[in-house]
């Protein structure tokens, strides 16, 4: 069995999946969170940044795909995503939203009132494994893929079914206690059926990228509340973020992406 460690990162918490032999980096961070981590395993569990046999990366954005390259170049150690992920910043517009991401970064870490540290990083490396929908983890079979897109077109969550724990990345975000969608939701038809999938998964607990970890009586309930607050939401988005987030490729036709 596991046991699940968080650290909270410079904007958003980093969950380690401790096996006795080997460790699952759950998402891969900014890139001002790798001191952090490698304290943590090194120090606190006296173990090796090889000991991470798979690092996933959720999405593209700066928070959960900061470290990838490193990690990947540095450490050898592999990194999974969708599919569709490496094409999410591709061309002018990608490109371009590329860097006014970072800038977001950096601008909840001000709001955060964290230290200035270093958020760029690239966004062109290569997927050691792809999953999609349904399937398993290599390296960590009893961990399993649920395709949930809508805050992008590659969303991932990590679901392990026989003790009902999630990873959702930024499905779903807790903020002053309450339970918020994030911004922007860039597909909203598609965030509906994600939460309509994950109501009908038996979830006990919830890992947030933003919230931290959090256990919920009935999943159907929960999502069922989340879809409701759907509703409307970009109409609500605040003038900033909606300004600076029409550039994603891959919205149109996702299929084509």
């Amino acid at each position: 069995m596991y046991k699940i460690h968080i650290i909270k990162g410079h904007i958003q918490y980093i969950y380690l999946i401790i096996y006795t032999d080997k460790i699952l980096l759950v998402d891969c961070a900014t890139r001002a969170d790798l001191p952090k981590i490698k304290n943590y395993i090194e120090e606190k569990l006296h173990r090796k940044m090889q000991d991470i046999k798979l690092a996933v990366v959720s999405h593209m954005h700066p928070d959960h795909a900061g470290l990838a390259k490193t990690l990947q170049s540095k450490y050898k150690i592999p990194l999974l995503a969708h599919p569709y992920a490496t094409k999410w910043y591709s061309g002018f517009g990608g490109n371009l939203q590329h860097v006014i991401d970072v800038f977001l970064a950096w601008y909840v870490s001000i709001k955060q009132k964290n230290p200035p540290r270093r958020m760029w990083y690239s966004a062109k490396f290569k997927i050691d494994y792809t999953a999609k929908h349904g399937e398993k983890l290599p390296f960590f079979n009893d961990w399993e893929i649920i395709y949930t897109p809508g805050h992008t077109s590659h969303d991932i969550s990590l679901y392990h079914k026989q003790t009902h724990v999630i990873y959702l990345g930024d499905v779903v975000l807790k903020i002053k206690d309450k339970y918020v969608l994030p911004m922007p939701v860039t597909l909203p038809e598609l965030m509906k059926e994600s939460l309509k999938r994950l109501s009908e998964t038996d979830i006990k607990t919830i890992l947030l990228a933003h919230g931290g970890l959090d256990s919920i009586e009935n999943s159907r309930n929960f999502f069922k509340d989340i879809i409701k607050r759907l509703n409307g939401q970009n109409q609500k988005m605040p003038a900033l973020i909606r300004w600076v987030s029409f550039f994603p490729p891959c919205i149109k036709n996702i299929e084509n992406c």
